[in-house]
This record gives C-alpha cells, structure tokens and sequence, in this order.
C-alpha cells in the first residue's frame, strides 16, 4: 500500500507541472506573460542549482572522497552535463534567431521549451527517486518534501509552456513534451521501487545532480538569457524574478 501512496506522490508532483500550463492557457499566454514566465524560469532554476542540488550534489559526493576532490569530480559532471547539452542542442533544428520575423521566433521558442524539458525531465526522474525515497522512510516528511517540490514544479510548468505553446509547431508535438516532462518524476519513483540501491549509491545521485546543474546552467546561459536580455519591459522582467525568488523560498523554508 505505501508504495502505491509513494508512488501516487510522484505523479502528482509531475502533475504539478501540468498545473502550471493550465495557468499558461488561462492567461492565453500574452507576449507579457511570456516574459514573465522565462524571468521567473531563470531565477528558479538560478537559485534551485545554487541553493538546493549544489549542496545536494556536494553531500553525496563528499561521502565517498575528500572535499577536494569531490569538488574537481562535481565540476568535471556540470562540464559534462553542458557538453552533453550542447551535443544534444546541434540536433535540435530551428533554434537560431535568424531574423525577428515571427517563424523564426515561434522556431526559437520551441527550440528553448524542448531543451528546458530535457533538463527538467533528467532533474525530475532524480527528484522523484529521492521523494519516493524520502516518503518510505517517512510518510509525513515525504509528504513535506513533495509540497516544497511541487510549488517550483509548478514554476517549471509555466516556464516550458509558455514557450512551447508560443510556437507554430502541432499540438502532438507540445502535448508529448508537456506529457514526457509530467510522467518523469513518476519514472524516477518507479526506478527505485525496481532498484531500491540506485538511492543508496550517494555516489551515483551525486554525478546525476551534477549533470543536472550543469544542463540548468546551460539552458539559463545559452537560452533563457538571450531571451531575458531582449525583454523592453523592465516590470515584467522584476515580477518575474521576484515570484521566482518568493517561490524558491517557499520551497527551500516547506
């Protein structure tokens, strides 16, 4: 029954993501709001490398070698996962704005909903690997653990549906991501209830946080940021960041 209700967990967290692009069609997803959805994309995704899967990363590391060295292997994994990134992004097509007319624009958006997805697919199988975990070792701090996560899922939600549904591509092709992006936490649980040693390897969990970090740094580098700099209305901009500062605290204080 327990990992039933553990697994159930997961897939409400992945559901929290769902939860951010109703509220994307909602507002109808207005050039504004899509502003706003990359300004507080950047800042969560900032703070949550920083404050949340650094020292994450560090811990687990840091148990198995010296802090020295557990710093060069987690700087080494970041490298890797913007390298691996960055591979995947030369196969992705129509990501270069060639022009400011608007199918280049559409393309480019799509571009970044995609690789934002990728990211946030590979930190949220972890994520649901260590909120399984965290569950069946407790159920109420589980279920903390899991309203502190689902609060930022529901910033990611916004973040890639807004970009992606501000593209020209097919309804399939959003709807997939959107889909592929929701069930991964899922996933992650479902790896334990198959492994159970995948979580108690703290060496493992650690090189996947790193290429977590690491594929977030790029996202926010490579596409978020162009994106944020080219932004003319400085209020959307500020709401943005500071929702996503205001959520991120949220989360860390649950």
């Amino acid at each position: 029954m327990n990992i039933i209700l553990g697994l159930g967990l997961t897939l409400i967290l992945g559901i929290c993501v769902l939860v951010g692009a109703l509220i994307v069609k909602l507002v109808k997803n207005s050039d504004s709001f899509l502003e706003f959805s990359i300004s507080l994309g950047i800042t969560v995704m900032v703070l949550l490398s920083l404050f949340e899967l650094m020292p994450e990363t560090l811990e687990n590391i840091n148990s198995n070698f010296n802090f020295g060295i557990s710093v060069i292997i987690v700087i080494f994994a970041i490298v890797f996962g913007i390298t691996t990134l960055r591979i995947l992004d030369s196969y992705i097509p129509d990501h270069e704005i060639i022009d400011e007319n608007k199918k280049s624009l559409n393309s480019n958006l799509f571009h970044i909903g995609i690789m934002s997805s990728i990211a946030i697919m590979i930190h949220n199988v972890i994520e649901g690997m260590a909120v399984y975990a965290t569950f069946m070792s407790s159920m109420s701090l589980g279920v903390l653990v899991s309203i502190g996560v689902g609060i930022h899922n529901i910033a990611m939600g916004i973040v890639i549906s807004s970009t992606l549904s501000k593209s020209s591509k097919s309804r399939i092709e959003k709807v997939t991501m959107l889909g592929l992006v929701t069930v991964s936490t899922l996933a992650g649980g479902i790896l334990v209830v198959l492994n159970q040693s995948m979580v108690d390897n703290t060496l493992i969990l650690g090189l996947l946080l790193s290429l977590t970090i690491g594929m977030l740094i790029y996202i926010v580098m490579f596409e978020l940021l162009p994106r944020f700099l080219e932004f003319k209305n400085k209020n959307t901009k500020i709401l943005g960041i500071l929702l996503g500062m205001i959520t991120m605290l949220v989360s860390f204080l649950i």
